[in-house]
């Protein structure tokens, strides 16, 4: 054991345990030696030498001080080497050499035999125990307890010398010295064990010369054991001709007297080492199965051998490994012996290409990829039963949906894929729908906001606004548009699924105009006419621009419906609204305000003589036949003509103002100035 070697070479006075040399023969047999037992020859024994050169001088004089055979007299001064036969170190104590290495033997006689104590002490502990605790005499524990040992108080990082020189023993072919320079890292020192992993034995090198494998790990744990200002523990998995070894890597940090900090790194492979493609064979999930050729006398091909598979072929193909191995295709039995499959990878044997396709066993569908190697298949299988439910939905979600739905790609915005519903919603074929860009479906006054929400597009996409898209037949549409972005054949994209609110928008529309015209006339009614005119007023408050109203009432219209009917009252009021709309347009309006009175405002650029003259023209217009006698029962029509200035100087609010307008539409007529009559 290593415990009991160091404890055999233990020195003789020291408390501590000290690493020497073991002693080879106590001395030269004294004939050897010139001058006989006691003549002027010197010792030639080099561990023997070693060893008292390591011992001090209270050491050498207790050594023979406390054997049972010394006559010690006075401490004479140190002796060398050649003067008196006398050891070098070895103190003249009145005691010829002889005597001094009598006393040593038998000094290291006792300590052996307390090392033996000791190591029975330890057997017995083993027994005792089930077993000793190997983590406290492995190297990494050592070497943990010798940096600590080294450290004194008030220093960071202990000396390199105490740490590293003189008792590493055979733990020093297992160092690599790292010596830090500048941030970087150059390998100084390697023993022989790390000069076979490195496959380097150079030194004074840069790390990085080395392979990346092993400087990336030496690199990392140096690195974390000089910032942690401790040694550090790592490990470093290395793969050499398809072997995976791991490594633990002590990176004990020291300070060196040259200034600088040197790593020493303890480098020993930990258990045993594996195949890393036999590991990977054994353990995939995936089913992987070798196939060799039989061929007839022709030395044509017609059946397939089973000559190697994984566990993960066993478990798909729902058969035991060793019934499997070595039967023939043709035997049946598993899901590979059906005609077509073996039809197919005879054909990959004849054109030497691989092939992939999917098979169905049972209620599961596995998928095969076929590689040739002469007349050896390499067969893939794997379990795509989840996949293809997972496509059977996207199918279902997607290209069976009735809401129309598309995959762009993100960054050219072209179309990736695009369901039945869009192509039938928008009238483009599927082959020019998937060949266009959204760009294309966008009206061109909307093109900037388009790509400017592109751009702020996320994760999902929610539409804050109705858009317009363009069918194939020109026509435009109203759509809301919902997106999530999502990977489609390898590439980035968004799915988006569009709504159609055209009938919407258009329903409001229609809500929306009626809210605001007459059901009958479809002329702008008197909530629409007051806001206009408000809005003409508030425009012309500035004096720049004038404003006139006029208000039109039908004469004898009660005698119609009486005599005709309401229908035919109705049909009379579409005729005077259509001869209203022809002629006034622009910012002018034209409007009804209820029964047989209307309301024009004439907005753009009103003068009292044009308002006057326009007020005639109606009359004529109004006036003229509209069939069946209604010229003899309507005489003509009058006319009110309203300007601001001349009626209500006063009011300065245009809501107000529009308010006696209408109230003035309403007063008796002949109280309205300026009245004309057809």
């Amino acid at each position: 054991m290593r415990t009991s070697r160091w404890l055999r070479r233990a020195g003789a006075a020291s408390a501590a345990l000290l690493l020497i040399p073991a002693l080879g023969s106590a001395a030269a047999p004294a004939s050897s030696r010139p001058g006989g037992a006691w003549g002027s020859g010197t010792l030639t024994d080099p561990e023997l030498i070693s060893l008292v050169a390591e011992m001090t001088l209270a050491e050498k004089t207790a050594m023979v001080h406390g054997s049972s055979d010394t006559t010690c007299a006075t401490t004479l001064p140190e002796g060398c080497v050649g003067q008196a036969g006398w050891i070098p170190g070895v103190p003249r104590i009145g005691v010829p050499p002889l005597r001094f290495l009598h006393c040593l033997k038998a000094r290291l006689r006792w300590m052996q035999t307390g090392a033996c104590a000791v190591e029975n002490a330890m057997i017995a502990a083993k027994k005792s125990y089930g077993k000793t605790n190997a983590e406290l005499f492995d190297d990494v524990p050592v070497l943990r307890r010798k940096w600590q040992a080294a450290k004194r108080p008030g220093q960071s990082l202990p000396r390199y010398e105490d740490v590293m020189l003189g008792s590493l023993g055979k733990l020093a072919d297992h160092i690599v010295l790292l010596r830090s320079n500048d941030k970087t890292l150059e390998v100084s020192r390697t023993g022989r064990y790390v000069q076979k992993w490195l496959d380097d034995d150079r030194w004074n090198i840069a790390l990085s010369e080395l392979s990346p494998d092993c400087a990336r790990a030496l690199g990392e744990a140096a690195a974390s054991a000089v910032q942690n200002c401790r040694p550090y523990l790592a490990a470093a998995h290395c793969v050499r001709d398809g072997m995976v070894r791991t490594y633990d890597m002590l990176a004990l940090p020291t300070h060196s007297r040259w200034g600088g900090t040197l790593i020493g790194i303890y480098v020993n492979e930990r258990g045993p080492h594996f195949n890393l493609l036999d590991t990977i064979f054994s353990t995939t999930d995936a089913g992987v199965v070798s196939l060799a050729v039989v061929r007839d006398s022709l030395g044509c091909p017609f059946d397939f051998q089973i000559v190697h598979l994984n566990e993960g072929a066993s478990r798909l193909l729902k058969q035991p490994s060793v019934d499997l191995l070595w039967s023939r295709l043709s035997a049946g039995g598993n899901p590979l012996c059906g005609r077509e499959i073996v039809c197919r990878l005879l054909d990959i044997i004849g054109n030497g290409n691989g092939d992939q396709f999917e098979i169905d066993s049972d209620d599961r569908s596995l998928r095969l990829g076929v590689k040739s190697f002469g007349d050896i298949l390499s067969l893939t299988v794997s379990d795509v039963t989840a996949l293809k439910r997972r496509e059977a939905s996207f199918r279902l979600l997607f290209e069976d949906n009735p809401m129309p739905m598309w995959v762009f790609d993100a960054e050219t915005t072209q179309f990736l894929s695009v369901n039945d519903a869009a192509v039938r919603h928008y009238g483009y074929a599927r082959e020019i729908f998937l060949g266009m860009q959204l760009r294309q479906i966008w009206p061109e006054d909307e093109w900037a906001t388009h790509s400017e929400a592109l751009q702020q597009l996320g994760d999902v996409y929610n539409s804050s606004r109705d858009w317009r898209h363009l069918k194939a037949d020109g026509s435009e549409i109203h759509v809301l548009t919902f997106g999530r972005r999502v990977a489609f054949d390898g590439r980035d994209g968004y799915l988006v699924a569009v709504v159609d609110i055209t009938e919407r928008r258009e329903a409001e529309a229609r809500i929306a105009h009626m809210a605001h015209h007459d059901g009958l006339t479809d002329l702008p009614n008197r909530d629409f006419f007051q806001d206009r005119l408000g809005a003409a007023l508030q425009r012309g408050k500035s004096g720049q621009h004038r404003v006139a109203v006029l208000c039109v009432d039908l004469d004898l219209f009660k005698n119609v419906n009486d005599s005709f009917g309401h229908p035919m009252g109705d049909r009379l009021l579409k005729q005077v609204a259509a001869r209203l709309k022809s002629e006034v347009s622009g910012d002018n309006l034209a409007a009804r305000l209820g029964g047989d009175e209307f309301a024009i405002v004439l907005a753009a650029g009103a003068s009292p003589n044009g308002a006057s003259d326009f007020a005639a023209r109606m009359i004529r217009i109004l006036s003229e036949s509209y069939g069946r006698g209604y010229c003899a029962l309507i005489p003509g029509a009058r006319f009110e003509t309203i300007e601001r200035a001349g009626h209500f100087p006063h009011l300065e609010q245009p809501d107000e103002f529009a308010r006696r307008v209408l109230g003035f539409a309403e007063a008796p007529r002949q109280a309205a100035p300026r009245s004309r009559r057809a």
